[in-house]
C-alpha cells in the first residue's frame, strides 16, 4: 500500500458514519492532524503528484462535503 493510499484510509477512518458522534471540529482537527503530519513527513522534496492526489481526495470526499 503506498503512502498516499495509507493517508486516504486514514481519512476514510477518521470521516466513516460512526465519527460523526464527535464534534465537528473535533473531526477536523483529527483530519488536519493526518494531513499536517503527512506533509511534514513529504515535505523533503518535490512531491506535487502525491500532494495532488491527497488534496483531490480531501476536497471531494463524499464524507467531508456533508
Amino acid at each position: 500500500m503506498t503512502r498516499v493510499a495509507r493517508l486516504k484510509e486514514n481519512i476514510r477512518e477518521l470521516t466513516r458514519p460512526s465519527t460523526f458522534r464527535k464534534p465537528a471540529d473535533v473531526i477536523v482537527g483529527e483530519i488536519n492532524a493526518a494531513l499536517n503530519g503527512w506533509r511534514r513527513f513529504f515535505c523533503y522534496g518535490t512531491l506535487r503528484r502525491a500532494y495532488r492526489a491527497v488534496d483531490r481526495y480531501v476536497t471531494v470526499s463524499p464524507a467531508l462535503s456533508a
